[in-house]
């Protein structure tokens, strides 16, 4: 199953409060394969994103990244249409997830379960 960057994240943020809830031995298993999965999908995105930087990051003479007020970091000068065509095609990336779902009765197991983690765990729910 692939979900999108922007789920993956919310849903690792979701998957790392469970970690230490007390849940069914089934639903624990499914979350921790679907965490394991999240993690190694975030490290490759993590990865890449640090490759950006390198390549589009402006630095000064001790070769520190310069950053603006807001913390975020220059690009080098003429390469900004560059550096966000290379970012927009990062963020349309997918993550390949394992095919596990949740029935409701299993997702009524699961403590805290909000609309807002609902939407994030759609693709999960059979």
């Amino acid at each position: 199953m692939d979900i999108s960057f922007n789920r993956l994240t919310k849903l690792n943020s979701f998957f790392q409060q469970m970690r230490q809830e007390n849940l069914p031995t089934t639903i624990a298993f499914k979350i921790y394969k679907l965490l394991k999965a999240c993690e190694t999908n975030l490290t490759f995105f993590q990865e890449e994103y640090t490759k950006l930087i390198q390549t589009y990051g402006a630095t000064n003479e001790e070769g520190k990244y310069i950053t603006q007020e807001d913390g975020s970091i220059t690009i080098k000068e003429g390469m900004l249409e560059d550096c966000q065509a290379a970012i927009a095609k990062l963020n349309n990336e997918v993550a390949t997830m394992p095919d596990i779902t949740f029935t409701e009765k299993e997702l009524e197991t699961i403590p805290n379960i909000t609309i807002e983690t609902l939407e994030w765990l759609e693709p999960f729910i059979a």
